[in-house]
This record gives C-alpha cells, structure tokens and sequence, in this order.
C-alpha cells in the first residue's frame, strides 16, 4: 500500500475515532449532571439509601405499527431505599417530584424474592407494570446478579421501593 493511501486511511481512522470518543464522552457529562441533579432530591424521613443505580436500559418501545422498530436506549438514575411507615406516605411525598430538565421521579414498591437457585428484585403487584417497567425490572437483575446485596436483604425484614428517573 503506497504511503498517501495509509495517510487517508489514518486519518479518516482518527476521524471516526475522534467522532466516537466525543460522543462517549459527552453521553459522561450528561450522566454525572443527571447523577448530581438526581443526589440533589430530597426523600422522606424514616428511609435510608440501600444503594444507587446508575444503568443503561435498552428496551423495546411499544409500538403496533410492525416488527421494524429497533430497540431503544435509557439511561436510568436511581436508588434501592428502604422504608419504614405506611407505604402511601412514601408514595405522596415523592408524587410532584422532577429532576434536570423537569423529567418525573417515578417511585415503588419492591421485594426481594428467592428461591433455591436464585434471588432477584421483584416490583410488588402495587406498582403500575408495563414492558418498560419489565425491560428495567430485567436490567436491575442483571446488575445484582452477581452481587451479593441482595442476599444481605433477603436476611433483613425491611421495605423497600425503588425511586428513578429516565432520560
């Protein structure tokens, strides 16, 4: 290959290479300013934080038009907390709630759930279920799978929810 044919073949590498690197890492400043703008919400007395989650969701938008529609991608910014108290109270105190770009806290209940094989988090038959909400039920399993949180909350008798936002 003669050298002006390895120079373009270079320098378009480093175009693309540039291109993509600006995109992750603005997709990164737009993460930690959602994580800043989300550890900024207040949360109701008598919770404490379990952990926080910070995931990438791809799932599948509804659609009825036909089989073509890809997959989508979310970025989700949340926390595992636990409760004391009546359920409605954390339900109402988080109601009227937005983080950046006034997008809606979205709150509820779960469980952890075992059985001989596995454990798994699971959303309580309170809480609104859609195939978002399955698509991000698969997701935060998929981050506990190998972690051993969830096992430690399987020995404890507390509530707990999950509170989130998407982007």
């Amino acid at each position: 290959m003669n050298p002006k044919r390895k120079r373009i073949l270079g320098i378009l590498f480093g175009v693309i290479l540039l291109y993509g690197g600006y995109g992750l890492l603005a997709s990164q400043i737009q993460q930690m300013g959602y994580r800043e703008s989300f550890s900024q919400l207040q949360h109701p007395q008598d919770t404490s934080l379990v952990d926080s989650l910070f995931l990438k969701i791809d799932y599948y938008p509804a659609t009825y038009i036909d089989d073509s529609i890809n997959f989508k991608s979310a970025h989700f910014v949340g926390e595992l907390r636990s409760y004391t108290g009546d359920w409605e109270d954390i339900n109402a105190f988080y109601e009227t709630k937005t983080v950046e770009d006034e997008a809606p806290v979205v709150v509820m209940p779960v469980e952890v759930r075992r059985n001989d094989q596995q454990i798994w988090l699971d959303i309580t038959s309170g809480a609104v279920f859609s195939p978002f909400v399955a698509d991000l039920q698969s997701a935060i399993n998929d981050h506990y799978r190998f972690g051993g949180i969830l096992k430690k909350l399987t020995e404890t008798e507390s509530n707990l929810y999950l509170v989130y936002s998407v982007w």
